[in-house]
């Protein structure tokens, strides 16, 4: 903090989005060096030229001059005033920033989703069990398929034990269960079956279409398990954890009304 720069931070799911675009423009620009060098080398202009595959010729391939990427960096740097191909990308998103009342728009793109659960209602107990976890997700373009798909699995997990099972009881200011034998985090075996996809869109001022998906897989656990509960048994649990005793005392509640 004492050297780098002041930031808001990278909060709003936005770190693909902007960070994206801030690589995209970097690559833009070494892009654009590589073939003025190239162009030297195959005596063409560069904006005959392109690269395909790591190799720099003619667009289309046309003439049978042609440098390799590696062969242009190292004619870049081995020369008389000679040095490396390299360029420093950025992006500012079309953001407005919060005034006093917290109002305004802190990301140029919103990513969106929807999530289901099915669960089974003990009535005479309020023990439950989620038999079922299915959850959609609008990430624009997913440029890390396998990073994004655990981004979103692992938050569906976190949602579950903060919705279930986490209960942070704090006494005289300080937590009572101060480590995970009393707060309890959700383990494989508590984890329903989960079903997860992408609905395909693109984005139009992300990096290659793409949109965050950081946050959206967490938000809207809770309210789904709760939802369901209310549609199995008609009880709506409104703190959390969802236990047991809550939907009990609910049921019971409703009875006597």
């Amino acid at each position: 903090t004492d050297t780098t720069t002041y930031t808001q931070g990278s909060y709003a799911s936005r770190t693909t989005y902007i960070a994206g675009n801030a690589v995209r423009d970097g690559a833009q620009q070494v892009k654009q060096q590589l073939l003025e060098v190239a162009s030297e080398a195959v005596g063409a202009p560069a904006e005959d030229l392109d690269i395909v595959q790591g190799v720099i010729s003619g667009k289309g391939h046309q003439g049978d001059d042609s440098i390799t990427v590696a062969e242009a960096a190292n004619r870049a740097l081995y020369r008389r005033g000679g040095r490396p191909i390299s360029a420093m990308g950025t992006w500012d998103p079309p953001s407005v920033l919060q005034d006093s009342e917290r109002y305004g728009n802190e990301s140029g793109a919103y990513n969106f989703c929807s999530h289901a659960v099915e669960v089974e209602v003990d009535r005479e107990t309020g023990q439950f069990t989620i038999l079922k976890y299915v959850a959609a997700s609008d990430a624009g373009t997913v440029v890390f398929p396998i990073g994004a798909e655990g981004q979103v699995e692992g938050a569906m997990a976190q949602g579950i034990g903060y919705a279930v099972t986490e209960d942070m009881i704090i006494e005289g200011g300080r937590p009572v269960g101060a480590n995970f034998a009393d707060y309890r985090i959700p383990c494989i075996k508590d984890m329903p079956p989960l079903t997860h996809v992408f609905v395909p869109s693109y984005e139009p001022t992300g990096p290659m279409g793409a949109k965050g998906i950081g946050e959206i897989g967490l938000d809207p656990v809770a309210p789904a398990i709760a939802s369901a509960i209310h549609d199995a048994v008609g009880v709506r649990i409104k703190s959390l954890p969802i236990t047991a005793e809550k939907i009990l005392g609910a049921l019971e509640a409703q009875r006597e009304s």
